[in-house]
Formats: C-alpha cells, structure tokens, sequence
C-alpha cells in the first residue's frame, strides 16, 4: 500500500483476511477491509467496475477457489483496468505446493487460461528467479534457496 500512494494512487484500499495485517497496515494509515477476497460485497462498496487497478501480489495461492477471486476482480475493474499478479511458480526449490496455505500454485498454461476463461487480456508474462533466505523445515536451518515467480500484467 505503501508504494500505491508513492505512485500517485489517492483513493488505496487494501483487502485481507488477516487481523493482523490489517493492522499493520492501519498503524500506518491505509485503509483496509477485513474481507474474504474472493467475495467482496457491494453493500462495502465494491461496486462493479469501480477500480482503475487492482494489485495481486501473492495472494491468488492461497486461494482455493482462483477462478472464483479472478472473476470477481474482474467484476470490480473498470474497463480498459489493470490487473497486476504475482505468484509463486510450481516445482522451485522452496517447494510452494506443500505450504500449509497455498491451495493454488498454477503453472504458466493453467493460469493463463484461467485469466482468459475470465475475461483478462493478458498484457505480459515474465519468470524471474532469485535467491531467499529460508528455514529448512527439517533440521531448523537457515539456508539459501532459489525462489521463482511468475509475473502477469493484465487488462
């Protein structure tokens, strides 16, 4: 949110089902909805295509139900919108797909044709990789691992 109001953007709400990020973020001075992302009500007023830009930074993993999260952003984007995404890639070293709270770790076909079943128009698509550091889970380790995302620019 931080880096939405950088960019000129006035009118930033962030979405998140989490207390206590929501809170982080309202210690700050944003705005946020304690909603399910995947249904968010008119009566809060997330009217049909009332949003200029919508920012997914890993968020669409945890999702059980992606196609049901991109047709109701879609709903909620203005014509001509922007859709930013960004997701972990399947089968890279850090192993997204056994996360606890990753439902949805899509390769490259599956989510452009989710993108396309829903709407979107696929501006651009990127694979980038780089070094994170993490805790192997087994012996409480800190190592290094190779993390790749995909990256998806819609409107």
């Amino acid at each position: 949110l931080d880096e939405a109001k950088e960019r000129g953007f006035t009118n930033v709400t962030g979405i998140t089902l989490s207390e206590a990020n929501a809170k982080q973020c309202t210690d700050k001075g944003h705005t946020v909805k304690l909603w399910d992302p995947t249904f968010l009500p008119q009566s809060d007023g997330f009217w049909d295509e009332t949003v200029d830009f919508v920012f997914m930074r890993h968020y669409l993993q945890h999702s059980p139900y992606p196609i049901f999260t991109l047709v109701e952003y879609n709903r909620l984007l203005k014509l001509n919108g922007k859709m930013y995404i960004e997701v972990p890639a399947p089968d890279c070293e850090r192993q997204h797909e056994w996360n606890l709270n990753h439902y949805s770790i899509l390769g490259h076909n599956q989510l452009a044709a989710l993108l396309v079943r829903c709407g979107f128009n696929i501006d651009e698509f990127k694979d980038f990789t780089f070094d994170v550091g993490m805790t192997d889970p087994e012996t409480n380790e800190q190592k290094k691992a190779k993390e790749t995302a995909r990256l998806w620019c819609n409107g």
